[in-house]
C-alpha cells in the first residue's frame, strides 16, 4: 500500500507522494484531505471501501469545518510550511484514533442533551423559530445554545455549527 492520499486535489496528491518518497518512508500511510469530502460519513466510506484498515499511520489535512471539529487530532493546515507536513509524516495517528474521533463527532458526544435535541430538530429541516417554539425556549436562547455547541466542537460560531449540521446530517442542501 505505501501511501494512499484521499483527496480531490491532484496537486496535493503529487506533493504528498513527493514528500513521502523524499523521506524514504516505508510504513503504510494514509493522508485524508477533509476538504475533499462533504461529510464524515464519506470519509468513513472511503476508509472501509478501500480497505485501509491496515494503514499504520493516518494524517489529516484541511482547513474546513470538518478539520476544526476533528480537534484534538492535529489536522495540518494546507497553508502550513512544508516542514510541518514532513514532521507529521513521521508520526500521524492510528486508524483507531481517527475513527473514534469521527464517530464521537457524528454522535455529538461533547454536547448536552438539549444541544443534541436541537441538532436533531435542525437536521430534520426545522427552522430556528420552529425549534424554539417546539422546545419552549426563546429564539435568543436557541442561538446561544448553538454558540455553546459550536465552542464545544472547536468551531468559532453558531453559524459554523449550523453549517456542520447541514453538512453532516441533512439529506438536502439549503434551507
Amino acid at each position: 500500500m505505501a501511501l494512499v492520499v484521499l483527496t480531490k486535489n491532484n496537486f496535493l496528491r503529487l506533493a504528498l507522494h513527493s514528500v513521502y518518497d523524499e523521506l524514504n518512508l516505508t510504513e503504510d500511510t494514509c493522508v485524508i484531505d477533509t476538504e475533499s469530502f462533504n461529510a464524515f460519513i464519506d470519509i468513513l466510506y472511503e476508509i472501509y471501501s478501500r480497505d485501509l484498515v491496515s494503514c499504520r499511520r493516518i494524517l489529516l489535512v484541511g482547513d474546513d469545518i470538518g478539520s476544526k471539529i476533528l480537534f484534538p487530532l492535529n489536522v495540518i493546515s494546507l497553508d502550513s510550511p512544508l516542514t510541518v507536513l514532513k514532521n507529521q509524516m513521521h508520526t500521524g495517528y492510528s486508524l483507531k484514533a481517527v475513527l473514534e474521533r469521527i464517530y464521537e463527532c457524528r454522535r455529538l458526544v461533547a454536547l448536552t442533551d438539549s444541544e443534541r435535541l436541537f441538532a436533531q430538530y435542525y437536521s430534520s429541516r426545522n427552522s430556528i423559530k420552529n425549534i424554539a417554539r417546539r422546545i419552549g425556549l426563546s429564539e435568543k436562547t436557541v442561538y446561544q445554545q448553538t454558540a455553546s455547541a459550536a465552542a464545544k466542537l472547536n468551531l468559532r460560531s453558531g453559524k459554523e455549527f449550523l453549517l456542520f449540521l447541514d453538512r453532516e446530517f441533512s439529506n438536502n442542501l439549503g434551507r
